[in-house]
Parts: C-alpha cells; structure tokens; sequence
C-alpha cells in the first residue's frame, strides 16, 4: 500500500462498514455530472445511472482492477450526441445513431490501442516530462471550476441562498475533513453532503425556503426499468443518409476524449504515486476506454469517459481502492432501477454538490501544483518557461480550434501544443 494512502489501488477495505461508506462517497461524487449531462442531451438520467455503474465495471474487469478510475457520461461528446439526435428523423435513429457513435469511439480507440502496444510507451517519458504532465492536471482542476456557478444555481438561476448552501457544505467538508476523527476524515465528501441536505429538507419543509424538490417522489415505484438504448436500436430502418455525419462528429470529439483521459491518467497515478502507464498499460486503458464507451451508448445513448470528481475523492480520503470504485458502480447502477433512492438524488439540490466540488477541484489543481513543484524542474530554463505559460493560456482561456465538426480546446488543445513545444524547443539556460 502506497504510504500516502489510506487503502492502495488493490487494498482491501478493513470492514464491510468502511466498505459501503467509502464507495457511496465515490458514488455521490459522480452524480452531479452525470445526472446533468444527460438531462442537456436529453436522454433518460436512469440509463445514464446504469450506464455509468456497468461502463465503469467493464473498464475495470479490462485493466485488471489496476486503475482506479470511475467512468461515467462524457461532456466531451455532447455536441455529437445532440448533433446525431438533430439528424434522426424518428425515436429509434436516436438511439441507433448514438450506437453507431459508441462503435465509431471503440474502433479508434482499438485501433490506437494496437499501435501503441506495437510501438510500446517510452516515448510516453520523453513525450509528457513533468512540466508537461503537472501543468496538464492543474488545467483539468482550473477547468472543472468552471461548472461550479452552474451548480449553485438554483432552478438554473443565480441564487445567493444557492451560493450560500455551496459555501455551507464546503465549510462543512472541511471541518469533517479537519477535525475529524478515526474514519471521519477520509467520508468528509459524504458526510458534507448529508448534512447540507438535512439543513435542505429542514429549510424546505418549514417553508422558509423551497430546495429540495419533493415533486421527484410523485408516482414512484420501488423497481423502474430504465429506458435502456439497446431496447430502441433498429439497424434495418435506420436513417443510413446520416451516417457520414455521425462518423465524422464521433470522429473529431473523441480525439478531445482521448487526451482528457489521458489527462485524468496522469492525475490518477500521480494521486496514488503509481506509473499506470508503465504498470498497466496504455494500450489497455485506452481499448477498455472504448469498450466502456461502447456499453455507455448502449445502455444509457451516452459515450463515457473518466471522471475528475472520482479522483478528488480519492485525493481527500486517501482511498484508491478499486474494489471500493467497484461497489460505487454497482450502487450508482442500483440507483437506475430503485425509484426512491433515484429520486432522492434527483430532488437534491446540485448546490450541494457545488459546495463539495469547491473542494474536490481545488484538490486537483493540487495535485498539478506538487508535480510542478516537486519534480525539480529547472524554471530558469526557457523552455519549461514557455510551455507552462503557454499550456497555461490556451486550457484555461477558453480558446477553441473549430474545423466543421473538429474541435479542440481546454486540456486536449493544451496537452497536444505542450508535446509539441516540448518536441521542438531545445533546451537552453536562459
């Protein structure tokens, strides 16, 4: 068990108790975005809930439970999803188009997966240097800070209560997470999370303040059946005229994918202080990141793609365990068919949410800081100058490369230009 941790990547929690704790945490922590990256495409939360569970398990079962990464639905692949949905011109092309956008991602990933296992991964040290690989994950942490103003929101308007909520549940988080004692510090995601949502409930039933949204649990039942993808596909009277544009936009937004995960690759072995792409291999996370996006489309009309929420989880409670991420996919599955937890979560306010990711992307930025600064890279040197500046600007700034149905941005365009300067600046004393 790696020294910094609580529970490595293959430990085993010492209780049932720790064990069910620990992996509703990580299932929490991945709720927020997933519930809303379904609802902007407007696909069924509860596929989208099972989807998760099962793409994360299959990722695992491929890389021998060796990465501790939850995969869920992707914002990178929205603009397809909703862009192939715009072309069906009935239910079952929604459905059968996304399908074909999974085995689109799946081919290129296989497909990148075989060169790279022909070519081998040394050229991953010369390619990502540290400079490189810190300023890469701060960017992620930098850029998952920008959803936190959406989900403070509330009823999708700007709120001061809604911010006040956010901010009670970050100082909740890290009083839990300070103080603490025994387990207490490495649950303060969850026990933040529960106790912003009772002052919620109280505050809502009193009548002081509507937060929580009771309207989820009319006409529940115990057991739903989500509205699965693979119960719509028809291949035989499919809008074939289509199919060069779904190609094309599943084409283009997984190379973004690709190098986001590649991104959260980095983090999670510099969390957990183990080469996952020396240890496990390139090849294989990346093919299992197909697969995994492959059964997302089935299940749920949503590519997946791995997740930076799980990561700050694991970063605050010291727990990289993979068998806990194993049991939080198989509660985050559970809450697709189980109507009165799915609607618990649903009626709870994304504020909350917020308020740990206050924290949680702060975390991640953290972990950037400590490579930039623990690496012993030399800042006199221009070149490491250049590219962390440079990297810096173009994931932060917003700034998009957009070529038709090609775009490019955020920590994808900032990871590819810093491997090219890296390639093409000699190093010099400054």
């Amino acid at each position: 068990m790696n020294n910094k941790l609580k529970y490595g990547i293959s430990d085993t929690p010492a209780s049932i108790k720790e064990w069910l704790l620990y992996g509703f945490q990580q299932c929490l922590s991945i709720l927020t975005a997933t519930l809303l990256i379904s609802t902007i495409c407007g696909t069924s939360i509860s596929a989208g809930l099972v989807a998760g569970g099962m793409s994360t398990i299959v990722f695992l079962l491929l890389t021998g439970f060796k990465v501790p990464l939850f995969i869920s639905n992707s914002g990178a692949t929205v603009s397809a999803v909703v862009g192939t949905m715009a072309l069906a011109q009935t239910v079952e092309d929604n459905f059968t188009g996304v399908v074909i956008g999974g085995i689109v991602i799946f081919l290129m990933n296989a497909l990148t997966a075989l060169l790279i296992k022909k070519i081998g991964t040394d050229w991953v040290d010369k390619a990502l240097p540290p400079i490189i690989v810190g300023t890469a994950i701060l960017i992620i942490g930098i850029n998952l800070m920008g959803f936190i103003p959406t989900y403070v929101q509330l009823n999708g308007v700007y709120s001061l209560i809604g911010i006040g909520i956010a901010l009670l549940t970050m100082l909740f988080t890290a009083l839990y997470n300070h103080y603490g004692k025994r387990l207490v510090p490495t649950l303060s995601f969850l026990l933040g999370v529960l106790t912003s949502y009772v002052i919620c409930i109280i505050l809502t039933v009193s009548g002081i303040c509507p937060l929580v949204d009771f309207g989820a649990f009319n006409n529940i039942s115990l057991f739903t059946i989500p509205d699965f993808s693979f119960l719509h596909i028809d291949f035989v009277n499919f809008n074939w005229a289509s199919l060069p544009s779904i190609v094309l936009m599943f084409f283009c937004v997984n190379i973004g994918a690709i190098s986001e995960s590649l991104g959260d690759i980095l983090t999670a072995s510099e969390i957990t202080g183990t080469d996952i792409i020396k240890d496990v291999g390139l090849h294989k996370t990346l093919f299992a990141d197909g697969v995994a996006d492959l059964v997302g489309c089935l299940i749920g009309s949503q590519p997946t793609t791995t997740y930076g929420e799980s990561l700050a989880t694991i970063a605050i409670s010291k727990v990289a365990s993979t068998k806990v991420i194993c049991l939080a996919a198989i509660m985050t599955a559970f809450l697709g068919f189980c109507g009165p937890f799915n609607a618990a979560i649903v009626g709870m306010p994304s504020c909350i949410f917020g308020g740990i990711s206050i924290v949680a992307y702060g975390y991640i930025a953290l972990s950037g800081l400590k490579v930039l600064v623990s690496k012993n890279i030399d800042y006199n040197k221009s070149k490491n100058m250049l590219i962390f500046a440079i990297m810096l600007s173009l994931g932060t700034s917003g700034l998009s490369i957009n070529i038709g149905n090609f775009a490019m941005n955020g920590v994808s365009l900032a990871i590819i230009i810093g491997i090219i300067l890296n390639l093409i600046l000699k190093t010099t004393e400054k």
